[in-house]
């Protein structure tokens, strides 16, 4: 009898087998492994950044017109990401994601996708510098699918990881943000710093708001809210479809859900004659929200900007966004009309921006003054609640012993203080009793 199998060892045997299938379905074929060096001749033709160049040919990962590319805007840091665009019809390469951007990598850095699965960018010290964490998950293969998702799948065609689940600065069609997931696109710092920058755009229970970063305030700022009627969200989708009763004409929107299904819509970019799947839904590095649409079909400026949230051509007016005047300005209706000085309001110019501020210390309130701007508001007056009641000394004297304060408003008519951790844009305001005080050394 002591040679019987038991229950329980049989249970135990049926572990292990199916353990040790597992395991060999999990590994990659090795002829669909790699190892990749960021070497060879470097290409500038196309890009969307000026400065940049890029090497896409020793990956050979390409799903027209999205393609696996190492590009640099600096000398010698390395970004591995994906182009939008074809060099053939001499359209301008967009970025639409990057996996390393806070972590750059040198010349001769290395892309390896092992046996177990994991796809691992090192640079040429050995150091990580990025990596999908799928070693021994039943990864067997690496695809780039048609809508630009980098997916990592395994013997049952299921994605084990996929870059539609880590957003940089973009949506592509079909990709989402999700409260539990990427809530949030991150600006490039500018067109040759891909590092993270000031703007973010963010979903958050029931509201998408745009924020700007500073280190003069402990919470970002908001200049933008959408906020959906409803239970909070669990999903927001970039779509693209036909408009209703028509065989030619798309539209771009978000389809709103809540556990899961679908409850509204919001349409970004209606009645366009082509077919806008090639979409690139993008927080640019100017903080506007922008959608790129790429038109296949033609062979010369292939791509439109669509939709824009800020701008002659956008939804909101440029003066709503805090860096349509750089550091300092006055905007109204698109334009910067004017820079504010000590000696009133000069003609606008770039490099316009507020007086150098004397070093912070300990009651040093004594130290600064100010000067007026008579008819303007502050961008980001749209989120904030401001201090009511209060008098413009009793404002004055807060900004004063606040360091991270360039600039109080006030509302003469309705007294409320606004302080300032950041100037900007400022809107012409036409009720000359909303004020601006900037902040100066004193003399």
């Amino acid at each position: 009898m002591s040679n019987l199998l038991t229950p329980s060892l049989i249970f135990t045997t049926l572990l292990i087998f199916l353990s040790i299938t597992t395991l060999t379905q999990s590994i990659v074929p090795p002829s669909k492994t790699f190892r990749v060096i960021n070497s060879g001749p470097l290409d500038d033709f196309g890009p969307e950044y000026r400065g940049t160049t890029y090497r896409y040919s020793t990956l050979n990962l390409k799903s027209f017109p999205f393609s696996l590319c190492f590009y640099n805007t600096t000398n010698n840091a390395f970004t591995l990401g994906l182009l939008m665009g074809s060099v053939d019809n001499e359209s301008i390469l967009r970025f639409v994601w990057d996996a390393n951007r806070r972590r750059p990598v040198r010349e001769n850095a290395a892309l390896t996708f092992a046996r177990d699965g994991n796809l691992v960018l090192r640079d040429v010290d050995g150091r990580i510098a990025w990596q999908t964490n799928t070693a021994n998950k039943g990864v067997v293969g690496l695809k780039l699918l048609p809508n630009g998702n980098l997916v990592l799948y395994n013997s049952k065609n299921r994605y084990v990881w996929q870059s539609f689940n880590y957003p940089t600065d973009t949506l592509l069609v079909g990709q989402s943000l999700r409260p539990n997931g990427p809530n949030k696109l991150i600006a490039r710092r500018s067109t040759r710093d891909q590092s993270d920058g000031l703007y973010s755009y963010v979903l958050q229970g029931t509201k998408l708001t745009l924020y700007y970063h500073t280190k003069n305030s402990p919470k970002p700022l908001s200049y933008y809210s959408q906020d959906i009627i409803g239970p909070p969200l669990s999903q927001v989708l970039f779509t693209s479809t036909l408009q209703e009763n028509k065989t030619d004409t798309y539209e771009l929107k978000y389809d709103f859900f809540v556990n899961n299904s679908q409850v509204s819509s919001g349409v970004l970019a209606p009645q366009i004659m082509y077919d806008t799947t090639l979409s690139m839904h993008r927080l640019d590095y100017d903080g506007n929200l922008r959608i790129y649409t790429y038109n296949d079909k033609i062979d010369t400026h292939a791509w439109e900007v669509t939709y824009s949230a800020f701008g002659e051509r956008g939804v909101f007016d440029a003066c709503d966004l805090p860096s349509t005047c750089g550091a300092l300005g006055v905007c109204d209706a698109n334009r910067c009309v004017g820079c504010p000085t000590e000696k009133g309001l000069v003609p606008w110019r770039e490099g316009c921006k507020p007086p150098k501020l004397p070093p912070c210390r300990v009651g040093g309130a004594n130290d600064v003054e100010y000067y007026k701007v008579v008819g303007v508001e502050h961008s980001f007056i749209l989120d904030a609640y401001g201090d009511r009641n209060t008098t413009m000394e009793e404002c004055r004297e807060m900004c004063s012993k606040d360091c991270g304060c360039l600039g109080f408003f006030y509302w003469e008519d309705f007294p409320t203080c606004y302080l300032a951790p950041e100037l900007g844009t400022l809107r012409r305001a036409r009720n000359k009793a909303h004020v601006g005080y900037i902040k100066k050394a004193k003399k």
